[in-house]
């Protein structure tokens, strides 16, 4: 009886060891936004620096109506915050072509908007999109890790209070 006892719990560590060890190593980094190559919109590349500054990053698309409802409100807390420490991008789920057009109608923030050729929906999966949606934002800080993520849209208000309780010195 105990021989099957230990036979059952090596199996059950067998099947279950893998998923604790995924979660485990799961930590959230940045670090593939350093290796996707951005154009903003007018097709100049564009390198999203999160070292030394905390970044937000919105990822969204202009078929999403959320998303696009949001990017206005996303552009007034960027203008109210005036925060050299922090600095937004959006980045658009669609191809270039589409964003460029999209933006040329309709002027909707005072922040970058970057295109990539990259599947920027499997940037957002590597940076813990693990829901698939958009609007799909998160904050990053200076040494690279995601400290923050909203699937959906954003509640502008406990974004703000979010962003500014960081701390001011971000060079730590």
């Amino acid at each position: 009886m105990s021989n099957q006892r230990i036979l059952l719990a090596i199996i059950a560590l067998i099947i279950v060891l893998p998923f604790v060890l995924a979660s485990c190593s799961k930590k959230l980094s940045a670090d593939a936004l350093q290796q996707t190559q951005f154009k903003d919109l007018a097709g100049e590349p564009f390198q999203l620096a999160f070292k030394q500054k905390y970044l937000l990053i919105n990822f969204w698309a202009t078929w999403c109506l959320p998303c696009v409802e949001e990017l206005p409100e996303l552009s007034a807390l960027h203008d109210e915050l005036q925060n050299p420490q922090l600095e937004f991008a959006g980045i658009s789920i669609d191809d270039s072509e589409k964003t460029k057009k999209f933006f040329v109608a309709n002027e909707l923030t005072s922040f970058k908007i970057l295109t990539s050729e990259s599947d920027t929906m499997a940037l957002s999966e590597q940076l813990g999109n693990d829901k698939s949606v958009v609007p799909y934002t998160i904050v990053v800080d200076p040494q690279g890790k995601i400290i923050k993520k909203i699937f959906g849209r954003v509640n502008i208000a406990q974004l703000k209070s979010f962003l500014t309780s960081l701390p001011a010195d971000s060079a730590k």
